[in-house]
């Protein structure tokens, strides 16, 4: 009953372990989503501050489109004003220059070969072709040779092109300003569209580097966020934003950290359900012991003692235990008096049908006494010597069935019988009706156990022996001859095996003799019948050292086991 309680309470337990537990799991979840939160805040933080320099640079190239300096076709004044604008910016940008409509340098803030075409460069044909404002791949500047990005503006006078205004946007001016913002490991980089990448930060290096899937996937703008691992084999999370047509920002983040403080989150709540489980479930075993186990175990061990005892059922003092306890007990007392008076009334029947059995089986044995004397009388009275040779064989027969009888009604049960007892009596009855006793000139030697069967097998049983004991007397034993029949029986269990030997003539010898007729006898018939139905197998072997039979019988099964089995040592 305790081990139902607990599984009961196990079950009632997995709605709220469910709960507790999804709610572990979310929590697991947002701390390992915290690396993601992380990115996506250094993200937007960094976005936001490159767009703000990117601004500036186009708010730089609208101002010069509109200078006249810039537009007005004199180079050495065009020259000037760009030296004035990036000497002013700090180092932001690695040089400004002006080309015709053609792609040639009109005018350069550094030093610069006049009419160097550009019209096959990048910048030069988005600024065109998209007329606005535009940002190219990264690249190295011609002049300086410095990582840059190339910012260009075209200028139109009545939708024709004048010129484009370029700059180029120093990478390494966007790298100082991103590093003291950001975290010893962030990693960030800017890249375009081509797959070219520029570090912003020291943590950016090529082993903390998304996998190529991964950042093919940030290139081409499918995702803005992927977890991935990096190429040293760290698992990172990254995001990227767009900060132009070409031109992307990546930021890294190491989920290492994270994802073992998720680990240890996971685990301490895990470990808070099960200590909770474990205090609930002790604190309602110990209730359930002390209320309805312990109760119901007193009232279990006095209902054992009362069938063990009988008599009347005492449940003892119940003081403090639960109103369904006490009813069981009450129903219990209730019970055992309707039961102890049952009992009484059953025994009393009991009595009076072993009663009745007794005297039919004793009234069935007189009957069969009155024929075989009646059949013993009318033998007397007939003339012929094979009449009253078939008369004292019917008489034979009815005697062996009425002390088939007489041990029936003596056995308990009045349906078994001991086979041992009732065989040492039937063939010492065989051998007094033919005028013999056992010992003098033919010796009787009976084995068998005290083996219990039923009357459906005993009757058949009894028929065979008094045939083959009853033929052996008249026939194996000629002219005075001395001799033994030996009646044996022995059984596994589950097979009877009965086996009747003389060592007599013989029946071939007694054949030859005109003893015995030739496949005529009744007894053979009966005895073969009986084996029929008894289910046995029958073999008979005869020869100059006499006649064995052999029969081989189941032994039925009664109340699951056999009586054979149970009676063993059943009384004489």
């Amino acid at each position: 009953m305790r081990a139902r309680l607990i599984g009961l309470i196990l079950i009632g337990a997995v709605p709220v372990a469910v709960l507790v537990g999804q709610n572990a799991i979310t929590l697991y979840r947002e701390a390992n989503y915290a690396a993601r939160e992380r990115v996506a805040l250094v993200r937007e933080a960094a976005a936001a501050r490159h767009q703000v320099v990117i601004e500036a640079a186009e708010q730089i190239l609208v101002a010069l489109a509109r200078s006249d300096a810039v537009i007005s076709g004199d180079a050495e004044a065009c020259d000037r004003a760009l030296i004035e604008v990036l000497s002013l910016q700090g180092g932001r940008y690695s040089n400004i220059w002006v080309v015709d409509g053609a792609g040639r340098t009109r005018c350069s803030a550094l030093p610069a070969p006049r009419g160097r075409s550009f019209a096959e460069a990048l910048w030069f044909r988005d600024a065109v072709q998209k007329n606005r404002f535009v940002l190219s791949e990264l690249q190295v500047g011609a002049v300086t040779h410095r990582n840059i990005v190339a910012a260009a503006l075209p200028v139109r006078r009545e939708r024709e092109l004048v010129a484009v205004v370029g700059l180029g946007l120093s990478l390494d001016h966007l790298a100082l300003q991103t590093r003291p913002a950001a975290r010893a490991d962030t990693a960030m980089w800017l890249m375009d569209d081509g797959g070219r990448s520029f570090p912003l930060t020291e943590s950016a290096s090529e082993g903390t580097m998304p996998v190529l899937p991964a950042w093919a996937a940030l290139r081409r703008g499918t995702v803005t966020h992927v977890d991935a691992e990096s190429v040293g084999g760290e698992p990172f999370a990254y995001g990227a934003a767009s900060l132009g047509d070409d031109l992307r920002l990546v930021v890294g983040v190491p989920a290492t950290s994270y994802r073992a403080e998720a680990s240890r989150a996971l685990a301490r709540r895990l470990l808070e359900l099960g200590a909770f489980l474990l205090a609930c479930l002790g604190a309602v075993a110990i209730g359930a012991h002390l209320s309805v186990i312990r109760p119901l175990r007193e009232v279990s061990d006095r209902v054992a003692a009362w069938r063990r005892q009988g008599g009347r059922f005492d449940p003892g003092p119940l003081h403090g235990s639960p109103a369904e306890v006490r009813a069981l007990a009450q129903a219990v007392v209730e019970a055992s008096a309707a039961l102890g008076r049952r009992e009484e009334e059953l025994r009393a029947a009991l009595a009076a049908r072993d009663l009745l059995m007794a005297e039919i089986h004793h009234r069935v044995k007189n009957n069969l006494q009155i024929v075989a004397s009646l059949l013993n009388l009318q033998a007397g009275r007939v003339r012929t010597a094979e009449a009253r040779t078939a008369f004292a064989t019917a008489r034979d027969r009815v005697r062996a069935l009425a002390t088939l009888h007489r041990h029936l009604y003596t056995h308990s049960d009045f349906e078994t019988i001991a086979l041992g007892t009732f065989l040492e009596e039937l063939c010492g009855q065989l051998f007094e009706a033919l005028g013999e006793v056992p010992g003098e000139r033919i010796a009787l030697g009976v084995a068998a156990p005290d083996i219990v069967l039923g009357s459906d097998e005993a009757v058949p049983l009894a028929l065979i022996i008094t045939e083959a004991v009853t033929n052996a007397l008249k026939y194996a034993f000629p002219d005075g001859r001395a001799g033994s029949i030996t009646v044996e029986v022995c059984h596994d269990g589950t097979t009877l095996t009965l086996a009747i030997r003389d060592d007599g003539v013989g029946i071939e010898a007694a054949r030859e003799s005109e003893t015995v007729e030739q496949g005529s006898g009744l007894g053979s018939m009966l005895i073969e019948g009986f084996a029929r139905q008894l289910g046995a197998t029958l073999a008979t072997r005869t020869g100059a050292e006499g006649t064995v039979l052999t029969l081989s019988m189941p032994i039925r099964q009664r109340g699951g086991k056999a009586k054979a089995d149970r009676a063993e040592t059943a009384p004489a």
